[in-house]
C-alpha cells in the first residue's frame, strides 16, 4: 500500500497510463459513490471584505516584531501599503518592474495580469510619497519593485507563497500582540479592501472594473455593490433617518 500522497498519485497514473479519459471519469465517479462523497460540497469559509483600519495598523505596527532582516520589514510594509492602494493580485505586484512605475503620474503598468490582460492602476498621493522613498533605497541592480536582498544587492522575485508565508506569520504575530484573531485577513482580502472602500466612497463601477481588471462590470457590481458592507452600513443609515423622521 503506497504510504504517501505522492506515491498514491504514481499508482493511480500507472492504472490510468493506458485508459482513455471516459475510462479516467468513470473510474473517479465510481470511487465517489463507494465512498459515499457524491454531493458534497466543500463548506466555502466566509471571507472579509474588508480590513479594519485598527486592524490594519496593527499589522503594520507588528511587522517590526514579526522579522527581524530590515529588507524583509520594508518588503512587506510596501507590499501592503501597495496591495491597500492600488487592489492589485499578489502575483501581479510581484512582477512590477520598476520602470512600470510611473510616480510623477501615479501610474503603475501590470504586465503580468490575469487572463494576459495587460492594465494601468492607479495609485493614491499618500502612496506616491511612500514609493518615492521606497525606490530612492534599493540597490543599483534591483529590475523589479519586490526583490530578495543578499549583502545589499538583488538577487530574485519573492514567490507568491513566500508572501503569503510572511503574512501569515504576520498574522500570528499580531494575534499576540493585540490578543486578537487576525485569521481572517488574508492576502485577498487586501484586494476586496480597495474595491469594498472605494466603491461605498462613489468610486463609479466602471472606474472599479478598470482597476480590477475585470472581464465585465457586472463581476465587480456583484462583488463590490450588491455584496458591500460599507455601503449597506451608508444606506442603513440613510433609511434608519428617514424612519426616524417620519415618526415610524
Amino acid at each position: 500500500m503506497p504510504k504517501n500522497r505522492k506515491q498514491r498519485l504514481n499508482a493511480l497514473l500507472r492504472v490510468w497510463r493506458d485508459c482513455t479519459p471516459d475510462q479516467i471519469a468513470n473510474d473517479i465517479k465510481e470511487v465517489r459513490r463507494i465512498l459515499n462523497v457524491n454531493g458534497v460540497k466543500r463548506k466555502k469559509r466566509e471571507t472579509a471584505r474588508f480590513i479594519p483600519r485598527e486592524k490594519a495598523n496593527q499589522l503594520f505596527a507588528a511587522i517590526d516584531a514579526t522579522f527581524k532582516r530590515p529588507h524583509t520589514r520594508q518588503v512587506m510594509d510596501m507590499f501592503m501599503a501597495l496591495m491597500l492602494d492600488t487592489g492589485c493580485r499578489i502575483s501581479e505586484a510581484l512582477h512590477i518592474e520598476l520602470g512600470d512605475v510611473d510616480l510623477a503620474e501615479r501610474f503603475i503598468r501590470l504586465r503580468i495580469a490575469k487572463n494576459g490582460r495587460e492594465r494601468q492602476v492607479v495609485f493614491s498621493r499618500n502612496l506616491q510619497e511612500k514609493l518615492r522613498t521606497y525606490v530612492r533605497g534599493l540597490p543599483s541592480n534591483q529590475k523589479f519593485l519586490f526583490e530578495k536582498n543578499r549583502d545589499g544587492l538583488a538577487f530574485g522575485l519573492y514567490s507568491t507563497r513566500a508572501i503569503q508565508r510572511n503574512l501569515e506569520r504576520l498574522r500570528e504575530c499580531a494575534g499576540k500582540l493585540y490578543n486578537d484573531d487576525f485569521s481572517d485577513i488574508t492576502s485577498h482580502v487586501f484586494r476586496h479592501d480597495w474595491g469594498t472602500r472605494r466603491v461605498a466612497a462613489g468610486l463609479p463601477t466602471v472606474f472599479a472594473q478598470k482597476q480590477y481588471g475585470h472581464a465585465s462590470p457586472v463581476t465587480t457590481s456583484n462583488e463590490y455593490i450588491s455584496n458591500n458592507p460599507l455601503l449597506r452600513r451608508e444606506e442603513m443609515d440613510r433609511a434608519n433617518l428617514r424612519v426616524m423622521a417620519q415618526g415610524f
